[in-house]
């Protein structure tokens, strides 16, 4: 038995094959294929966005991604996320990634008040299952909020990979 990966990228969209070969080696013999997954990829780097300070969850900073060209029955089955902040005093911060279907929001926290008085936070979060079965398509969000007055800062760029397959 021999198993092996294809992967093809174009633009946002990668195609990934997982496949098995349970016989002998010949041209024209087939080949069988597990699961076909797909990836969605989008990222935002140009200017940032403040994160106000002092003020929590009522006045957080958002920055927004919206993810399109997935056939409409589409499921999630992993994400990864990547992601810059500036700050002073990452301590301060929450940070999670959201995203909204059918009316609920759907959050995952990549950050919460961690690190004490060290600066800026720099992560890269791999196989995130929170929204495992709904679409890829729609705004997904990177979100900050800061809960301590004194030190600011920014989102400066954010990278959302959504894996997903199509039954």
């Amino acid at each position: 038995t021999v198993t092996g990966t294809y992967k093809r990228s174009f633009e946002t969209q990668t195609t990934v094959i997982n496949w098995t070969k349970t016989d002998s080696w010949a041209w024209g013999t087939a080949v069988e294929v597990q699961q076909t997954e797909y990836v969605l990829h989008e990222s935002v780097s140009f200017g940032s966005v403040p994160i106000p300070d002092g003020c929590g969850f009522d006045c957080r900073a958002n920055w927004p991604i919206q993810l399109s060209g997935a056939p409409s029955n589409a499921r999630i089955t992993r994400i990864d996320v990547e992601y810059w902040i500036d700050h002073t005093y990452r301590g301060d911060l929450e940070v999670w990634v959201t995203t909204q279907r059918s009316g609920s929001w759907y959050d995952h926290y990549v950050w919460q008040r961690e690190g004490g008085s060290g600066d800026n936070i720099y992560e890269f979060e791999t196989d995130l299952a929170t929204w495992n079965g709904l679409s890829p398509n729609g705004t997904w969000y990177l979100v900050a909020a800061d809960y301590d007055d004194v030190d600011v800062g920014d989102i400066e760029a954010w990278n959302i990979w959504v894996h997903y397959t199509v039954p």
